[in-house]
């Protein structure tokens, strides 16, 4: 809808760049297994997914102004490093197996996660129709921006928790 609105191309056309964004996103797994070995720090990976994101954000800001291939590219890159970051959280949840709570983060984060898709599929919508698609995606900036913050802190406290024998 944001492509349709944004640079008048027909559905069909914006339906078939829709399909090449989930086939990119196969290669978000590639990725996170290759920086893991590098890393070895969910939290930390995190992080640096998200602020890999953050350019291509700032990109997408130019929407209607930067050229269509740009826009494309751009959320393709990022939903390709979002979908890798979903993967993370099972390397997340199995870190808690050892106290017996493996399934309880596991479905503390799918609910978030799923609140999230909630919010964002119904907020989004209502957000672009009355402010504009600039709306949009100045608030997936800035809430991507507060992540990367909020990694920070939390993958020296996540290194702390792993390698604790006990809570």
């Amino acid at each position: 809808t944001m492509m349709v609105e944004s640079y008048g191309i027909t559905p069909t056309w914006a339906n078939m760049q829709t399909m090449v964004i989930y086939l990119a996103n196969l290669i978000g797994t590639f990725l996170l297994v290759m920086l893991f070995h590098r890393m070895k720090n969910e939290v930390k990976i995190k992080g640096v997914f998200m602020a890999l994101c953050l350019p291509m954000y700032a990109v997408v800001l130019m929407i209607g102004k930067a050229p269509q291939w740009a826009i494309i590219l751009s959320i393709v890159i990022a939903t390709t490093i979002l979908y890798s970051i979903g993967n993370v959280n099972v390397r997340i949840s199995s870190a808690f197996e050892r106290y017996g709570y493996s399934a309880t983060v596991s479905g503390l984060l799918n609910a978030m996660a799923s609140f999230g898709i909630v919010l964002a599929n119904g907020g989004f919508g209502l957000i672009a129709d009355r402010f504009g698609w600039g709306s949009v995606t100045t608030i997936l900036f800035v809430t991507c921006s507060a992540a990367v913050l909020l990694c920070i802190p939390a993958a020296f406290l996540w290194r702390k928790f792993t390698t604790e024998k006990s809570l």
